[in-house]
């Protein structure tokens, strides 16, 4: 019995251990998928924007320059150049990239979590193992007792060579 509590105490020492491990792991994942959520809700608005420029470049081909703008009344509008350069595929590609990487970090964060669950249940089947190798223990402990006081011994219970010399 005293060596299965003594297993029992190091599985369940080092299941805490693994457990808090994981626990921190988890944690960073946690905040390494939250960043990834956000770069992917920045992209997608940026995308959106993107398309909505996109949208408006045959009233942006109509400009010219010194005349009002047909939307605004504006002659200057500085920035038609840089929306020409925009380039909404590239950012797409990144957005589909972002989303597939989100969905595996969501996966595997579902797993994470599980596998964490399942140590916790682990541990505290150990844990109750262990209490029960304890109480068995101490009735073992005071059936030895009773026995010794019967013979007028004073053996402790693991002294087997002296149970034995004895006998």
């Amino acid at each position: 019995v005293q060596q299965q509590l003594n297993k029992l105490r190091t599985e369940t020492g080092a299941l805490q251990q693994q457990i808090q491990t994981d626990e921190q792991s988890l944690t960073l994942f946690r905040q390494n998928f939250r960043n990834q959520q956000q770069q992917l809700q920045a992209i997608t608005t940026l995308c959106e924007l993107e398309a909505k420029i996109a949208n408006l470049s045959v009233l942006r081909d109509q400009l010219e320059a010194g005349h009002p703008c047909p939307l605004c009344g504006s002659c200057s509008h500085p920035s038609v150049e840089h929306y020409r350069e925009l380039q909404p595929d590239q950012n797409r590609q990144q957005k589909l990239q972002l989303e597939k990487t989100v969905a595996e970090l969501q996966e595997q964060g579902i797993q994470r979590k599980e596998q964490l669950l399942q140590s916790g249940k682990r541990h505290q089947q150990l844990l109750a193992d262990y209490q029960a190798s304890v109480a068995l223990m101490d009735n073992l402990q005071a059936q030895w007792q009773q026995l010794c006081q019967q013979e007028d011994l004073t053996l402790e219970i693991t002294a087997t060579c002296e149970l034995n010399d004895y006998l």
